[in-house]
């Protein structure tokens, strides 16, 4: 009750950092280097909150990273980024993103929960932590990132530069916790030049697809569609590529509607079988589960293909699969990008201290770690795991209009990581 008692009197001053983080527009742009004016802004921020909690701080000279420690022995990290996405259409925020507004035991803002608001909940838990007179055995580095939102080019000059952690966290995803993250392969397919363009990025199912017909409109198999002199568009429903079962893909509706009228080419042909086949379906294993794939654009005659695969597999096993369908075709296959999976047993030290801290505060006791095909920071070095801030119940608000946290669960995530820095460092 005593530590419950602090994290209820210090909320006030969390709120007030938290107001002046979120004011700053850290969005990425080409205004000054290396990300932006508003990332050095939020960087420069974020160190003048952790000074004021008594940590030490070090800002990279090109402004790529920065971090905040305190302690000595082993580096514990905590991984954060202080980057955000656009705030996208204004009109469908109720409030001004970028002012920290308190509404129905919520705050909202850009931000919030994606990821400055996570950053200073595990900081002020740590800080006051160390106010109960714990004392550490490791020294804890929060890393700050600027460009997690992007190519994580931040944290690839922290590797070539600092010292790397024997373990830690990221408090960018799902309580109890995410052990394993599926392999990441993205592509783009080209042939004999396709008609359809549509979607809305690589990593969207897509929502919309569009092609001039070139002879009458034949059966459109039931797809809400809209037919504007020779143009038809087929629409689908917008889901994330790790999560492609939510959506409906309207690339796939259109080439499998172009196949039926006799006048598909072959990259639409693909598509059709590479969801109509059972060649990917083969790859599942029970660490991880299935195989995840979507085609997100279809754009200057070719179509991307996100694949998100399970742990046993390599990314060569994938390609080899997806030759197999479009080999027949005549495709090229090249590679865009692609990230390593993730995956720590449940029977580590650090899983098994990270889920005992949930339970102890949750009293959650059938908790079980998570696995993902969407991917955190905790892929970018070694024994990191994603830890929080989303309780399993909690409503996913990030990268969308009136982005928040809900502020009970956000006392209750701090007092989830004071229970895991002392069992931890």
């Amino acid at each position: 009750m005593e530590r419950k008692n602090k994290i209820e009197h210090g909320f006030e001053t969390y709120k007030a950092n938290l107001s002046e983080l979120i004011k700053i527009r850290s969005v990425l742009s080409d205004d000054a280097l290396p990300f932006g004016e508003g990332i050095n802004q939020a960087l420069d921020k974020v160190l003048e909150i952790s000074e004021s909690l008594g940590f030490n701080t070090f800002k990279d000279p090109e402004g790529y990273y920065g971090y905040a420690e305190i302690g000595s022995g082993d580096l514990f990290a905590v991984l954060c980024h202080i980057d955000v996405v656009d705030e996208g259409n204004l009109e469908d925020w109720d409030s001004d993103p970028y002012l920290l507004s308190e509404r129905n035991g919520k705050l909202y803002g850009r931000g919030t929960s994606d990821d400055k608001g996570p950053t200073l909940a595990a900081m002020f838990g740590l800080r006051w932590l160390l106010d109960e007179g714990f004392t550490l055995s490791k020294k804890v580095r929060f890393i700050f990132g600027t460009d997690e939102e992007n190519l994580w080019r931040c944290l690839d000059a922290y590797k070539a530069k600092e010292a790397l952690p024997v373990m830690g966290f990221a408090p960018d995803a799902d309580f109890p916790l995410v052990n394993v993250e599926k392999g990441m392969v993205q592509l783009m397919l080209r042939g004999d030049s396709s008609n359809i363009e549509g979607g809305d990025s690589y990593n969207a199912v897509a929502s919309h697809a569009t092609v001039q017909l070139v002879k009458p409109l034949g059966d459109t198999l039931g797809y809400r569609y809209k037919l504007e002199d020779d143009i038809l568009t087929v629409y689908g429903k917008s889901a994330h590529a790790s999560t492609p079962e939510e959506g409906e893909n309207a690339i796939y509706y259109l080439s499998k509607i172009l196949k039926e009228m006799g006048v598909s080419k072959d990259i639409e042909n693909f598509v059709v079988d590479l969801y109509e086949g059972d060649v990917m379906s083969q790859f599942v294993d029970s660490v991880s589960g299935h195989l995840t794939f979507n085609v997100g654009k279809a754009i200057d005659g070719g179509v991307s293909l996100d694949i998100r695969y399970p742990v046993s597999y390599t990314e060569k096993d994938i390609l080899k699969g997806v030759h197999s369908i479009s080999d027949p075709h005549h495709l090229s296959v090249q590679r865009i990008s692609g990230l390593h999976h993730l995956y720590i047993p449940e029977d580590s030290p650090l899983v098994l201290a990270l889920m005992e801290s949930y339970k102890a505060v949750t009293h959650d006791l059938g908790a079980k770690p998570l696995k993902m095909g969407g991917a955190t920071y905790a892929r970018a070095m070694d024994n990191i795991v994603a830890f929080g801030p989303q309780f399993p119940d909690d409503v996913m608000s990030a990268h969308q209009a009136n982005e928040f946290i809900d502020i009970e669960n956000t006392k209750k995530a701090i007092e989830v990581y004071m229970h895991a820095f002392e069992k931890l460092v």
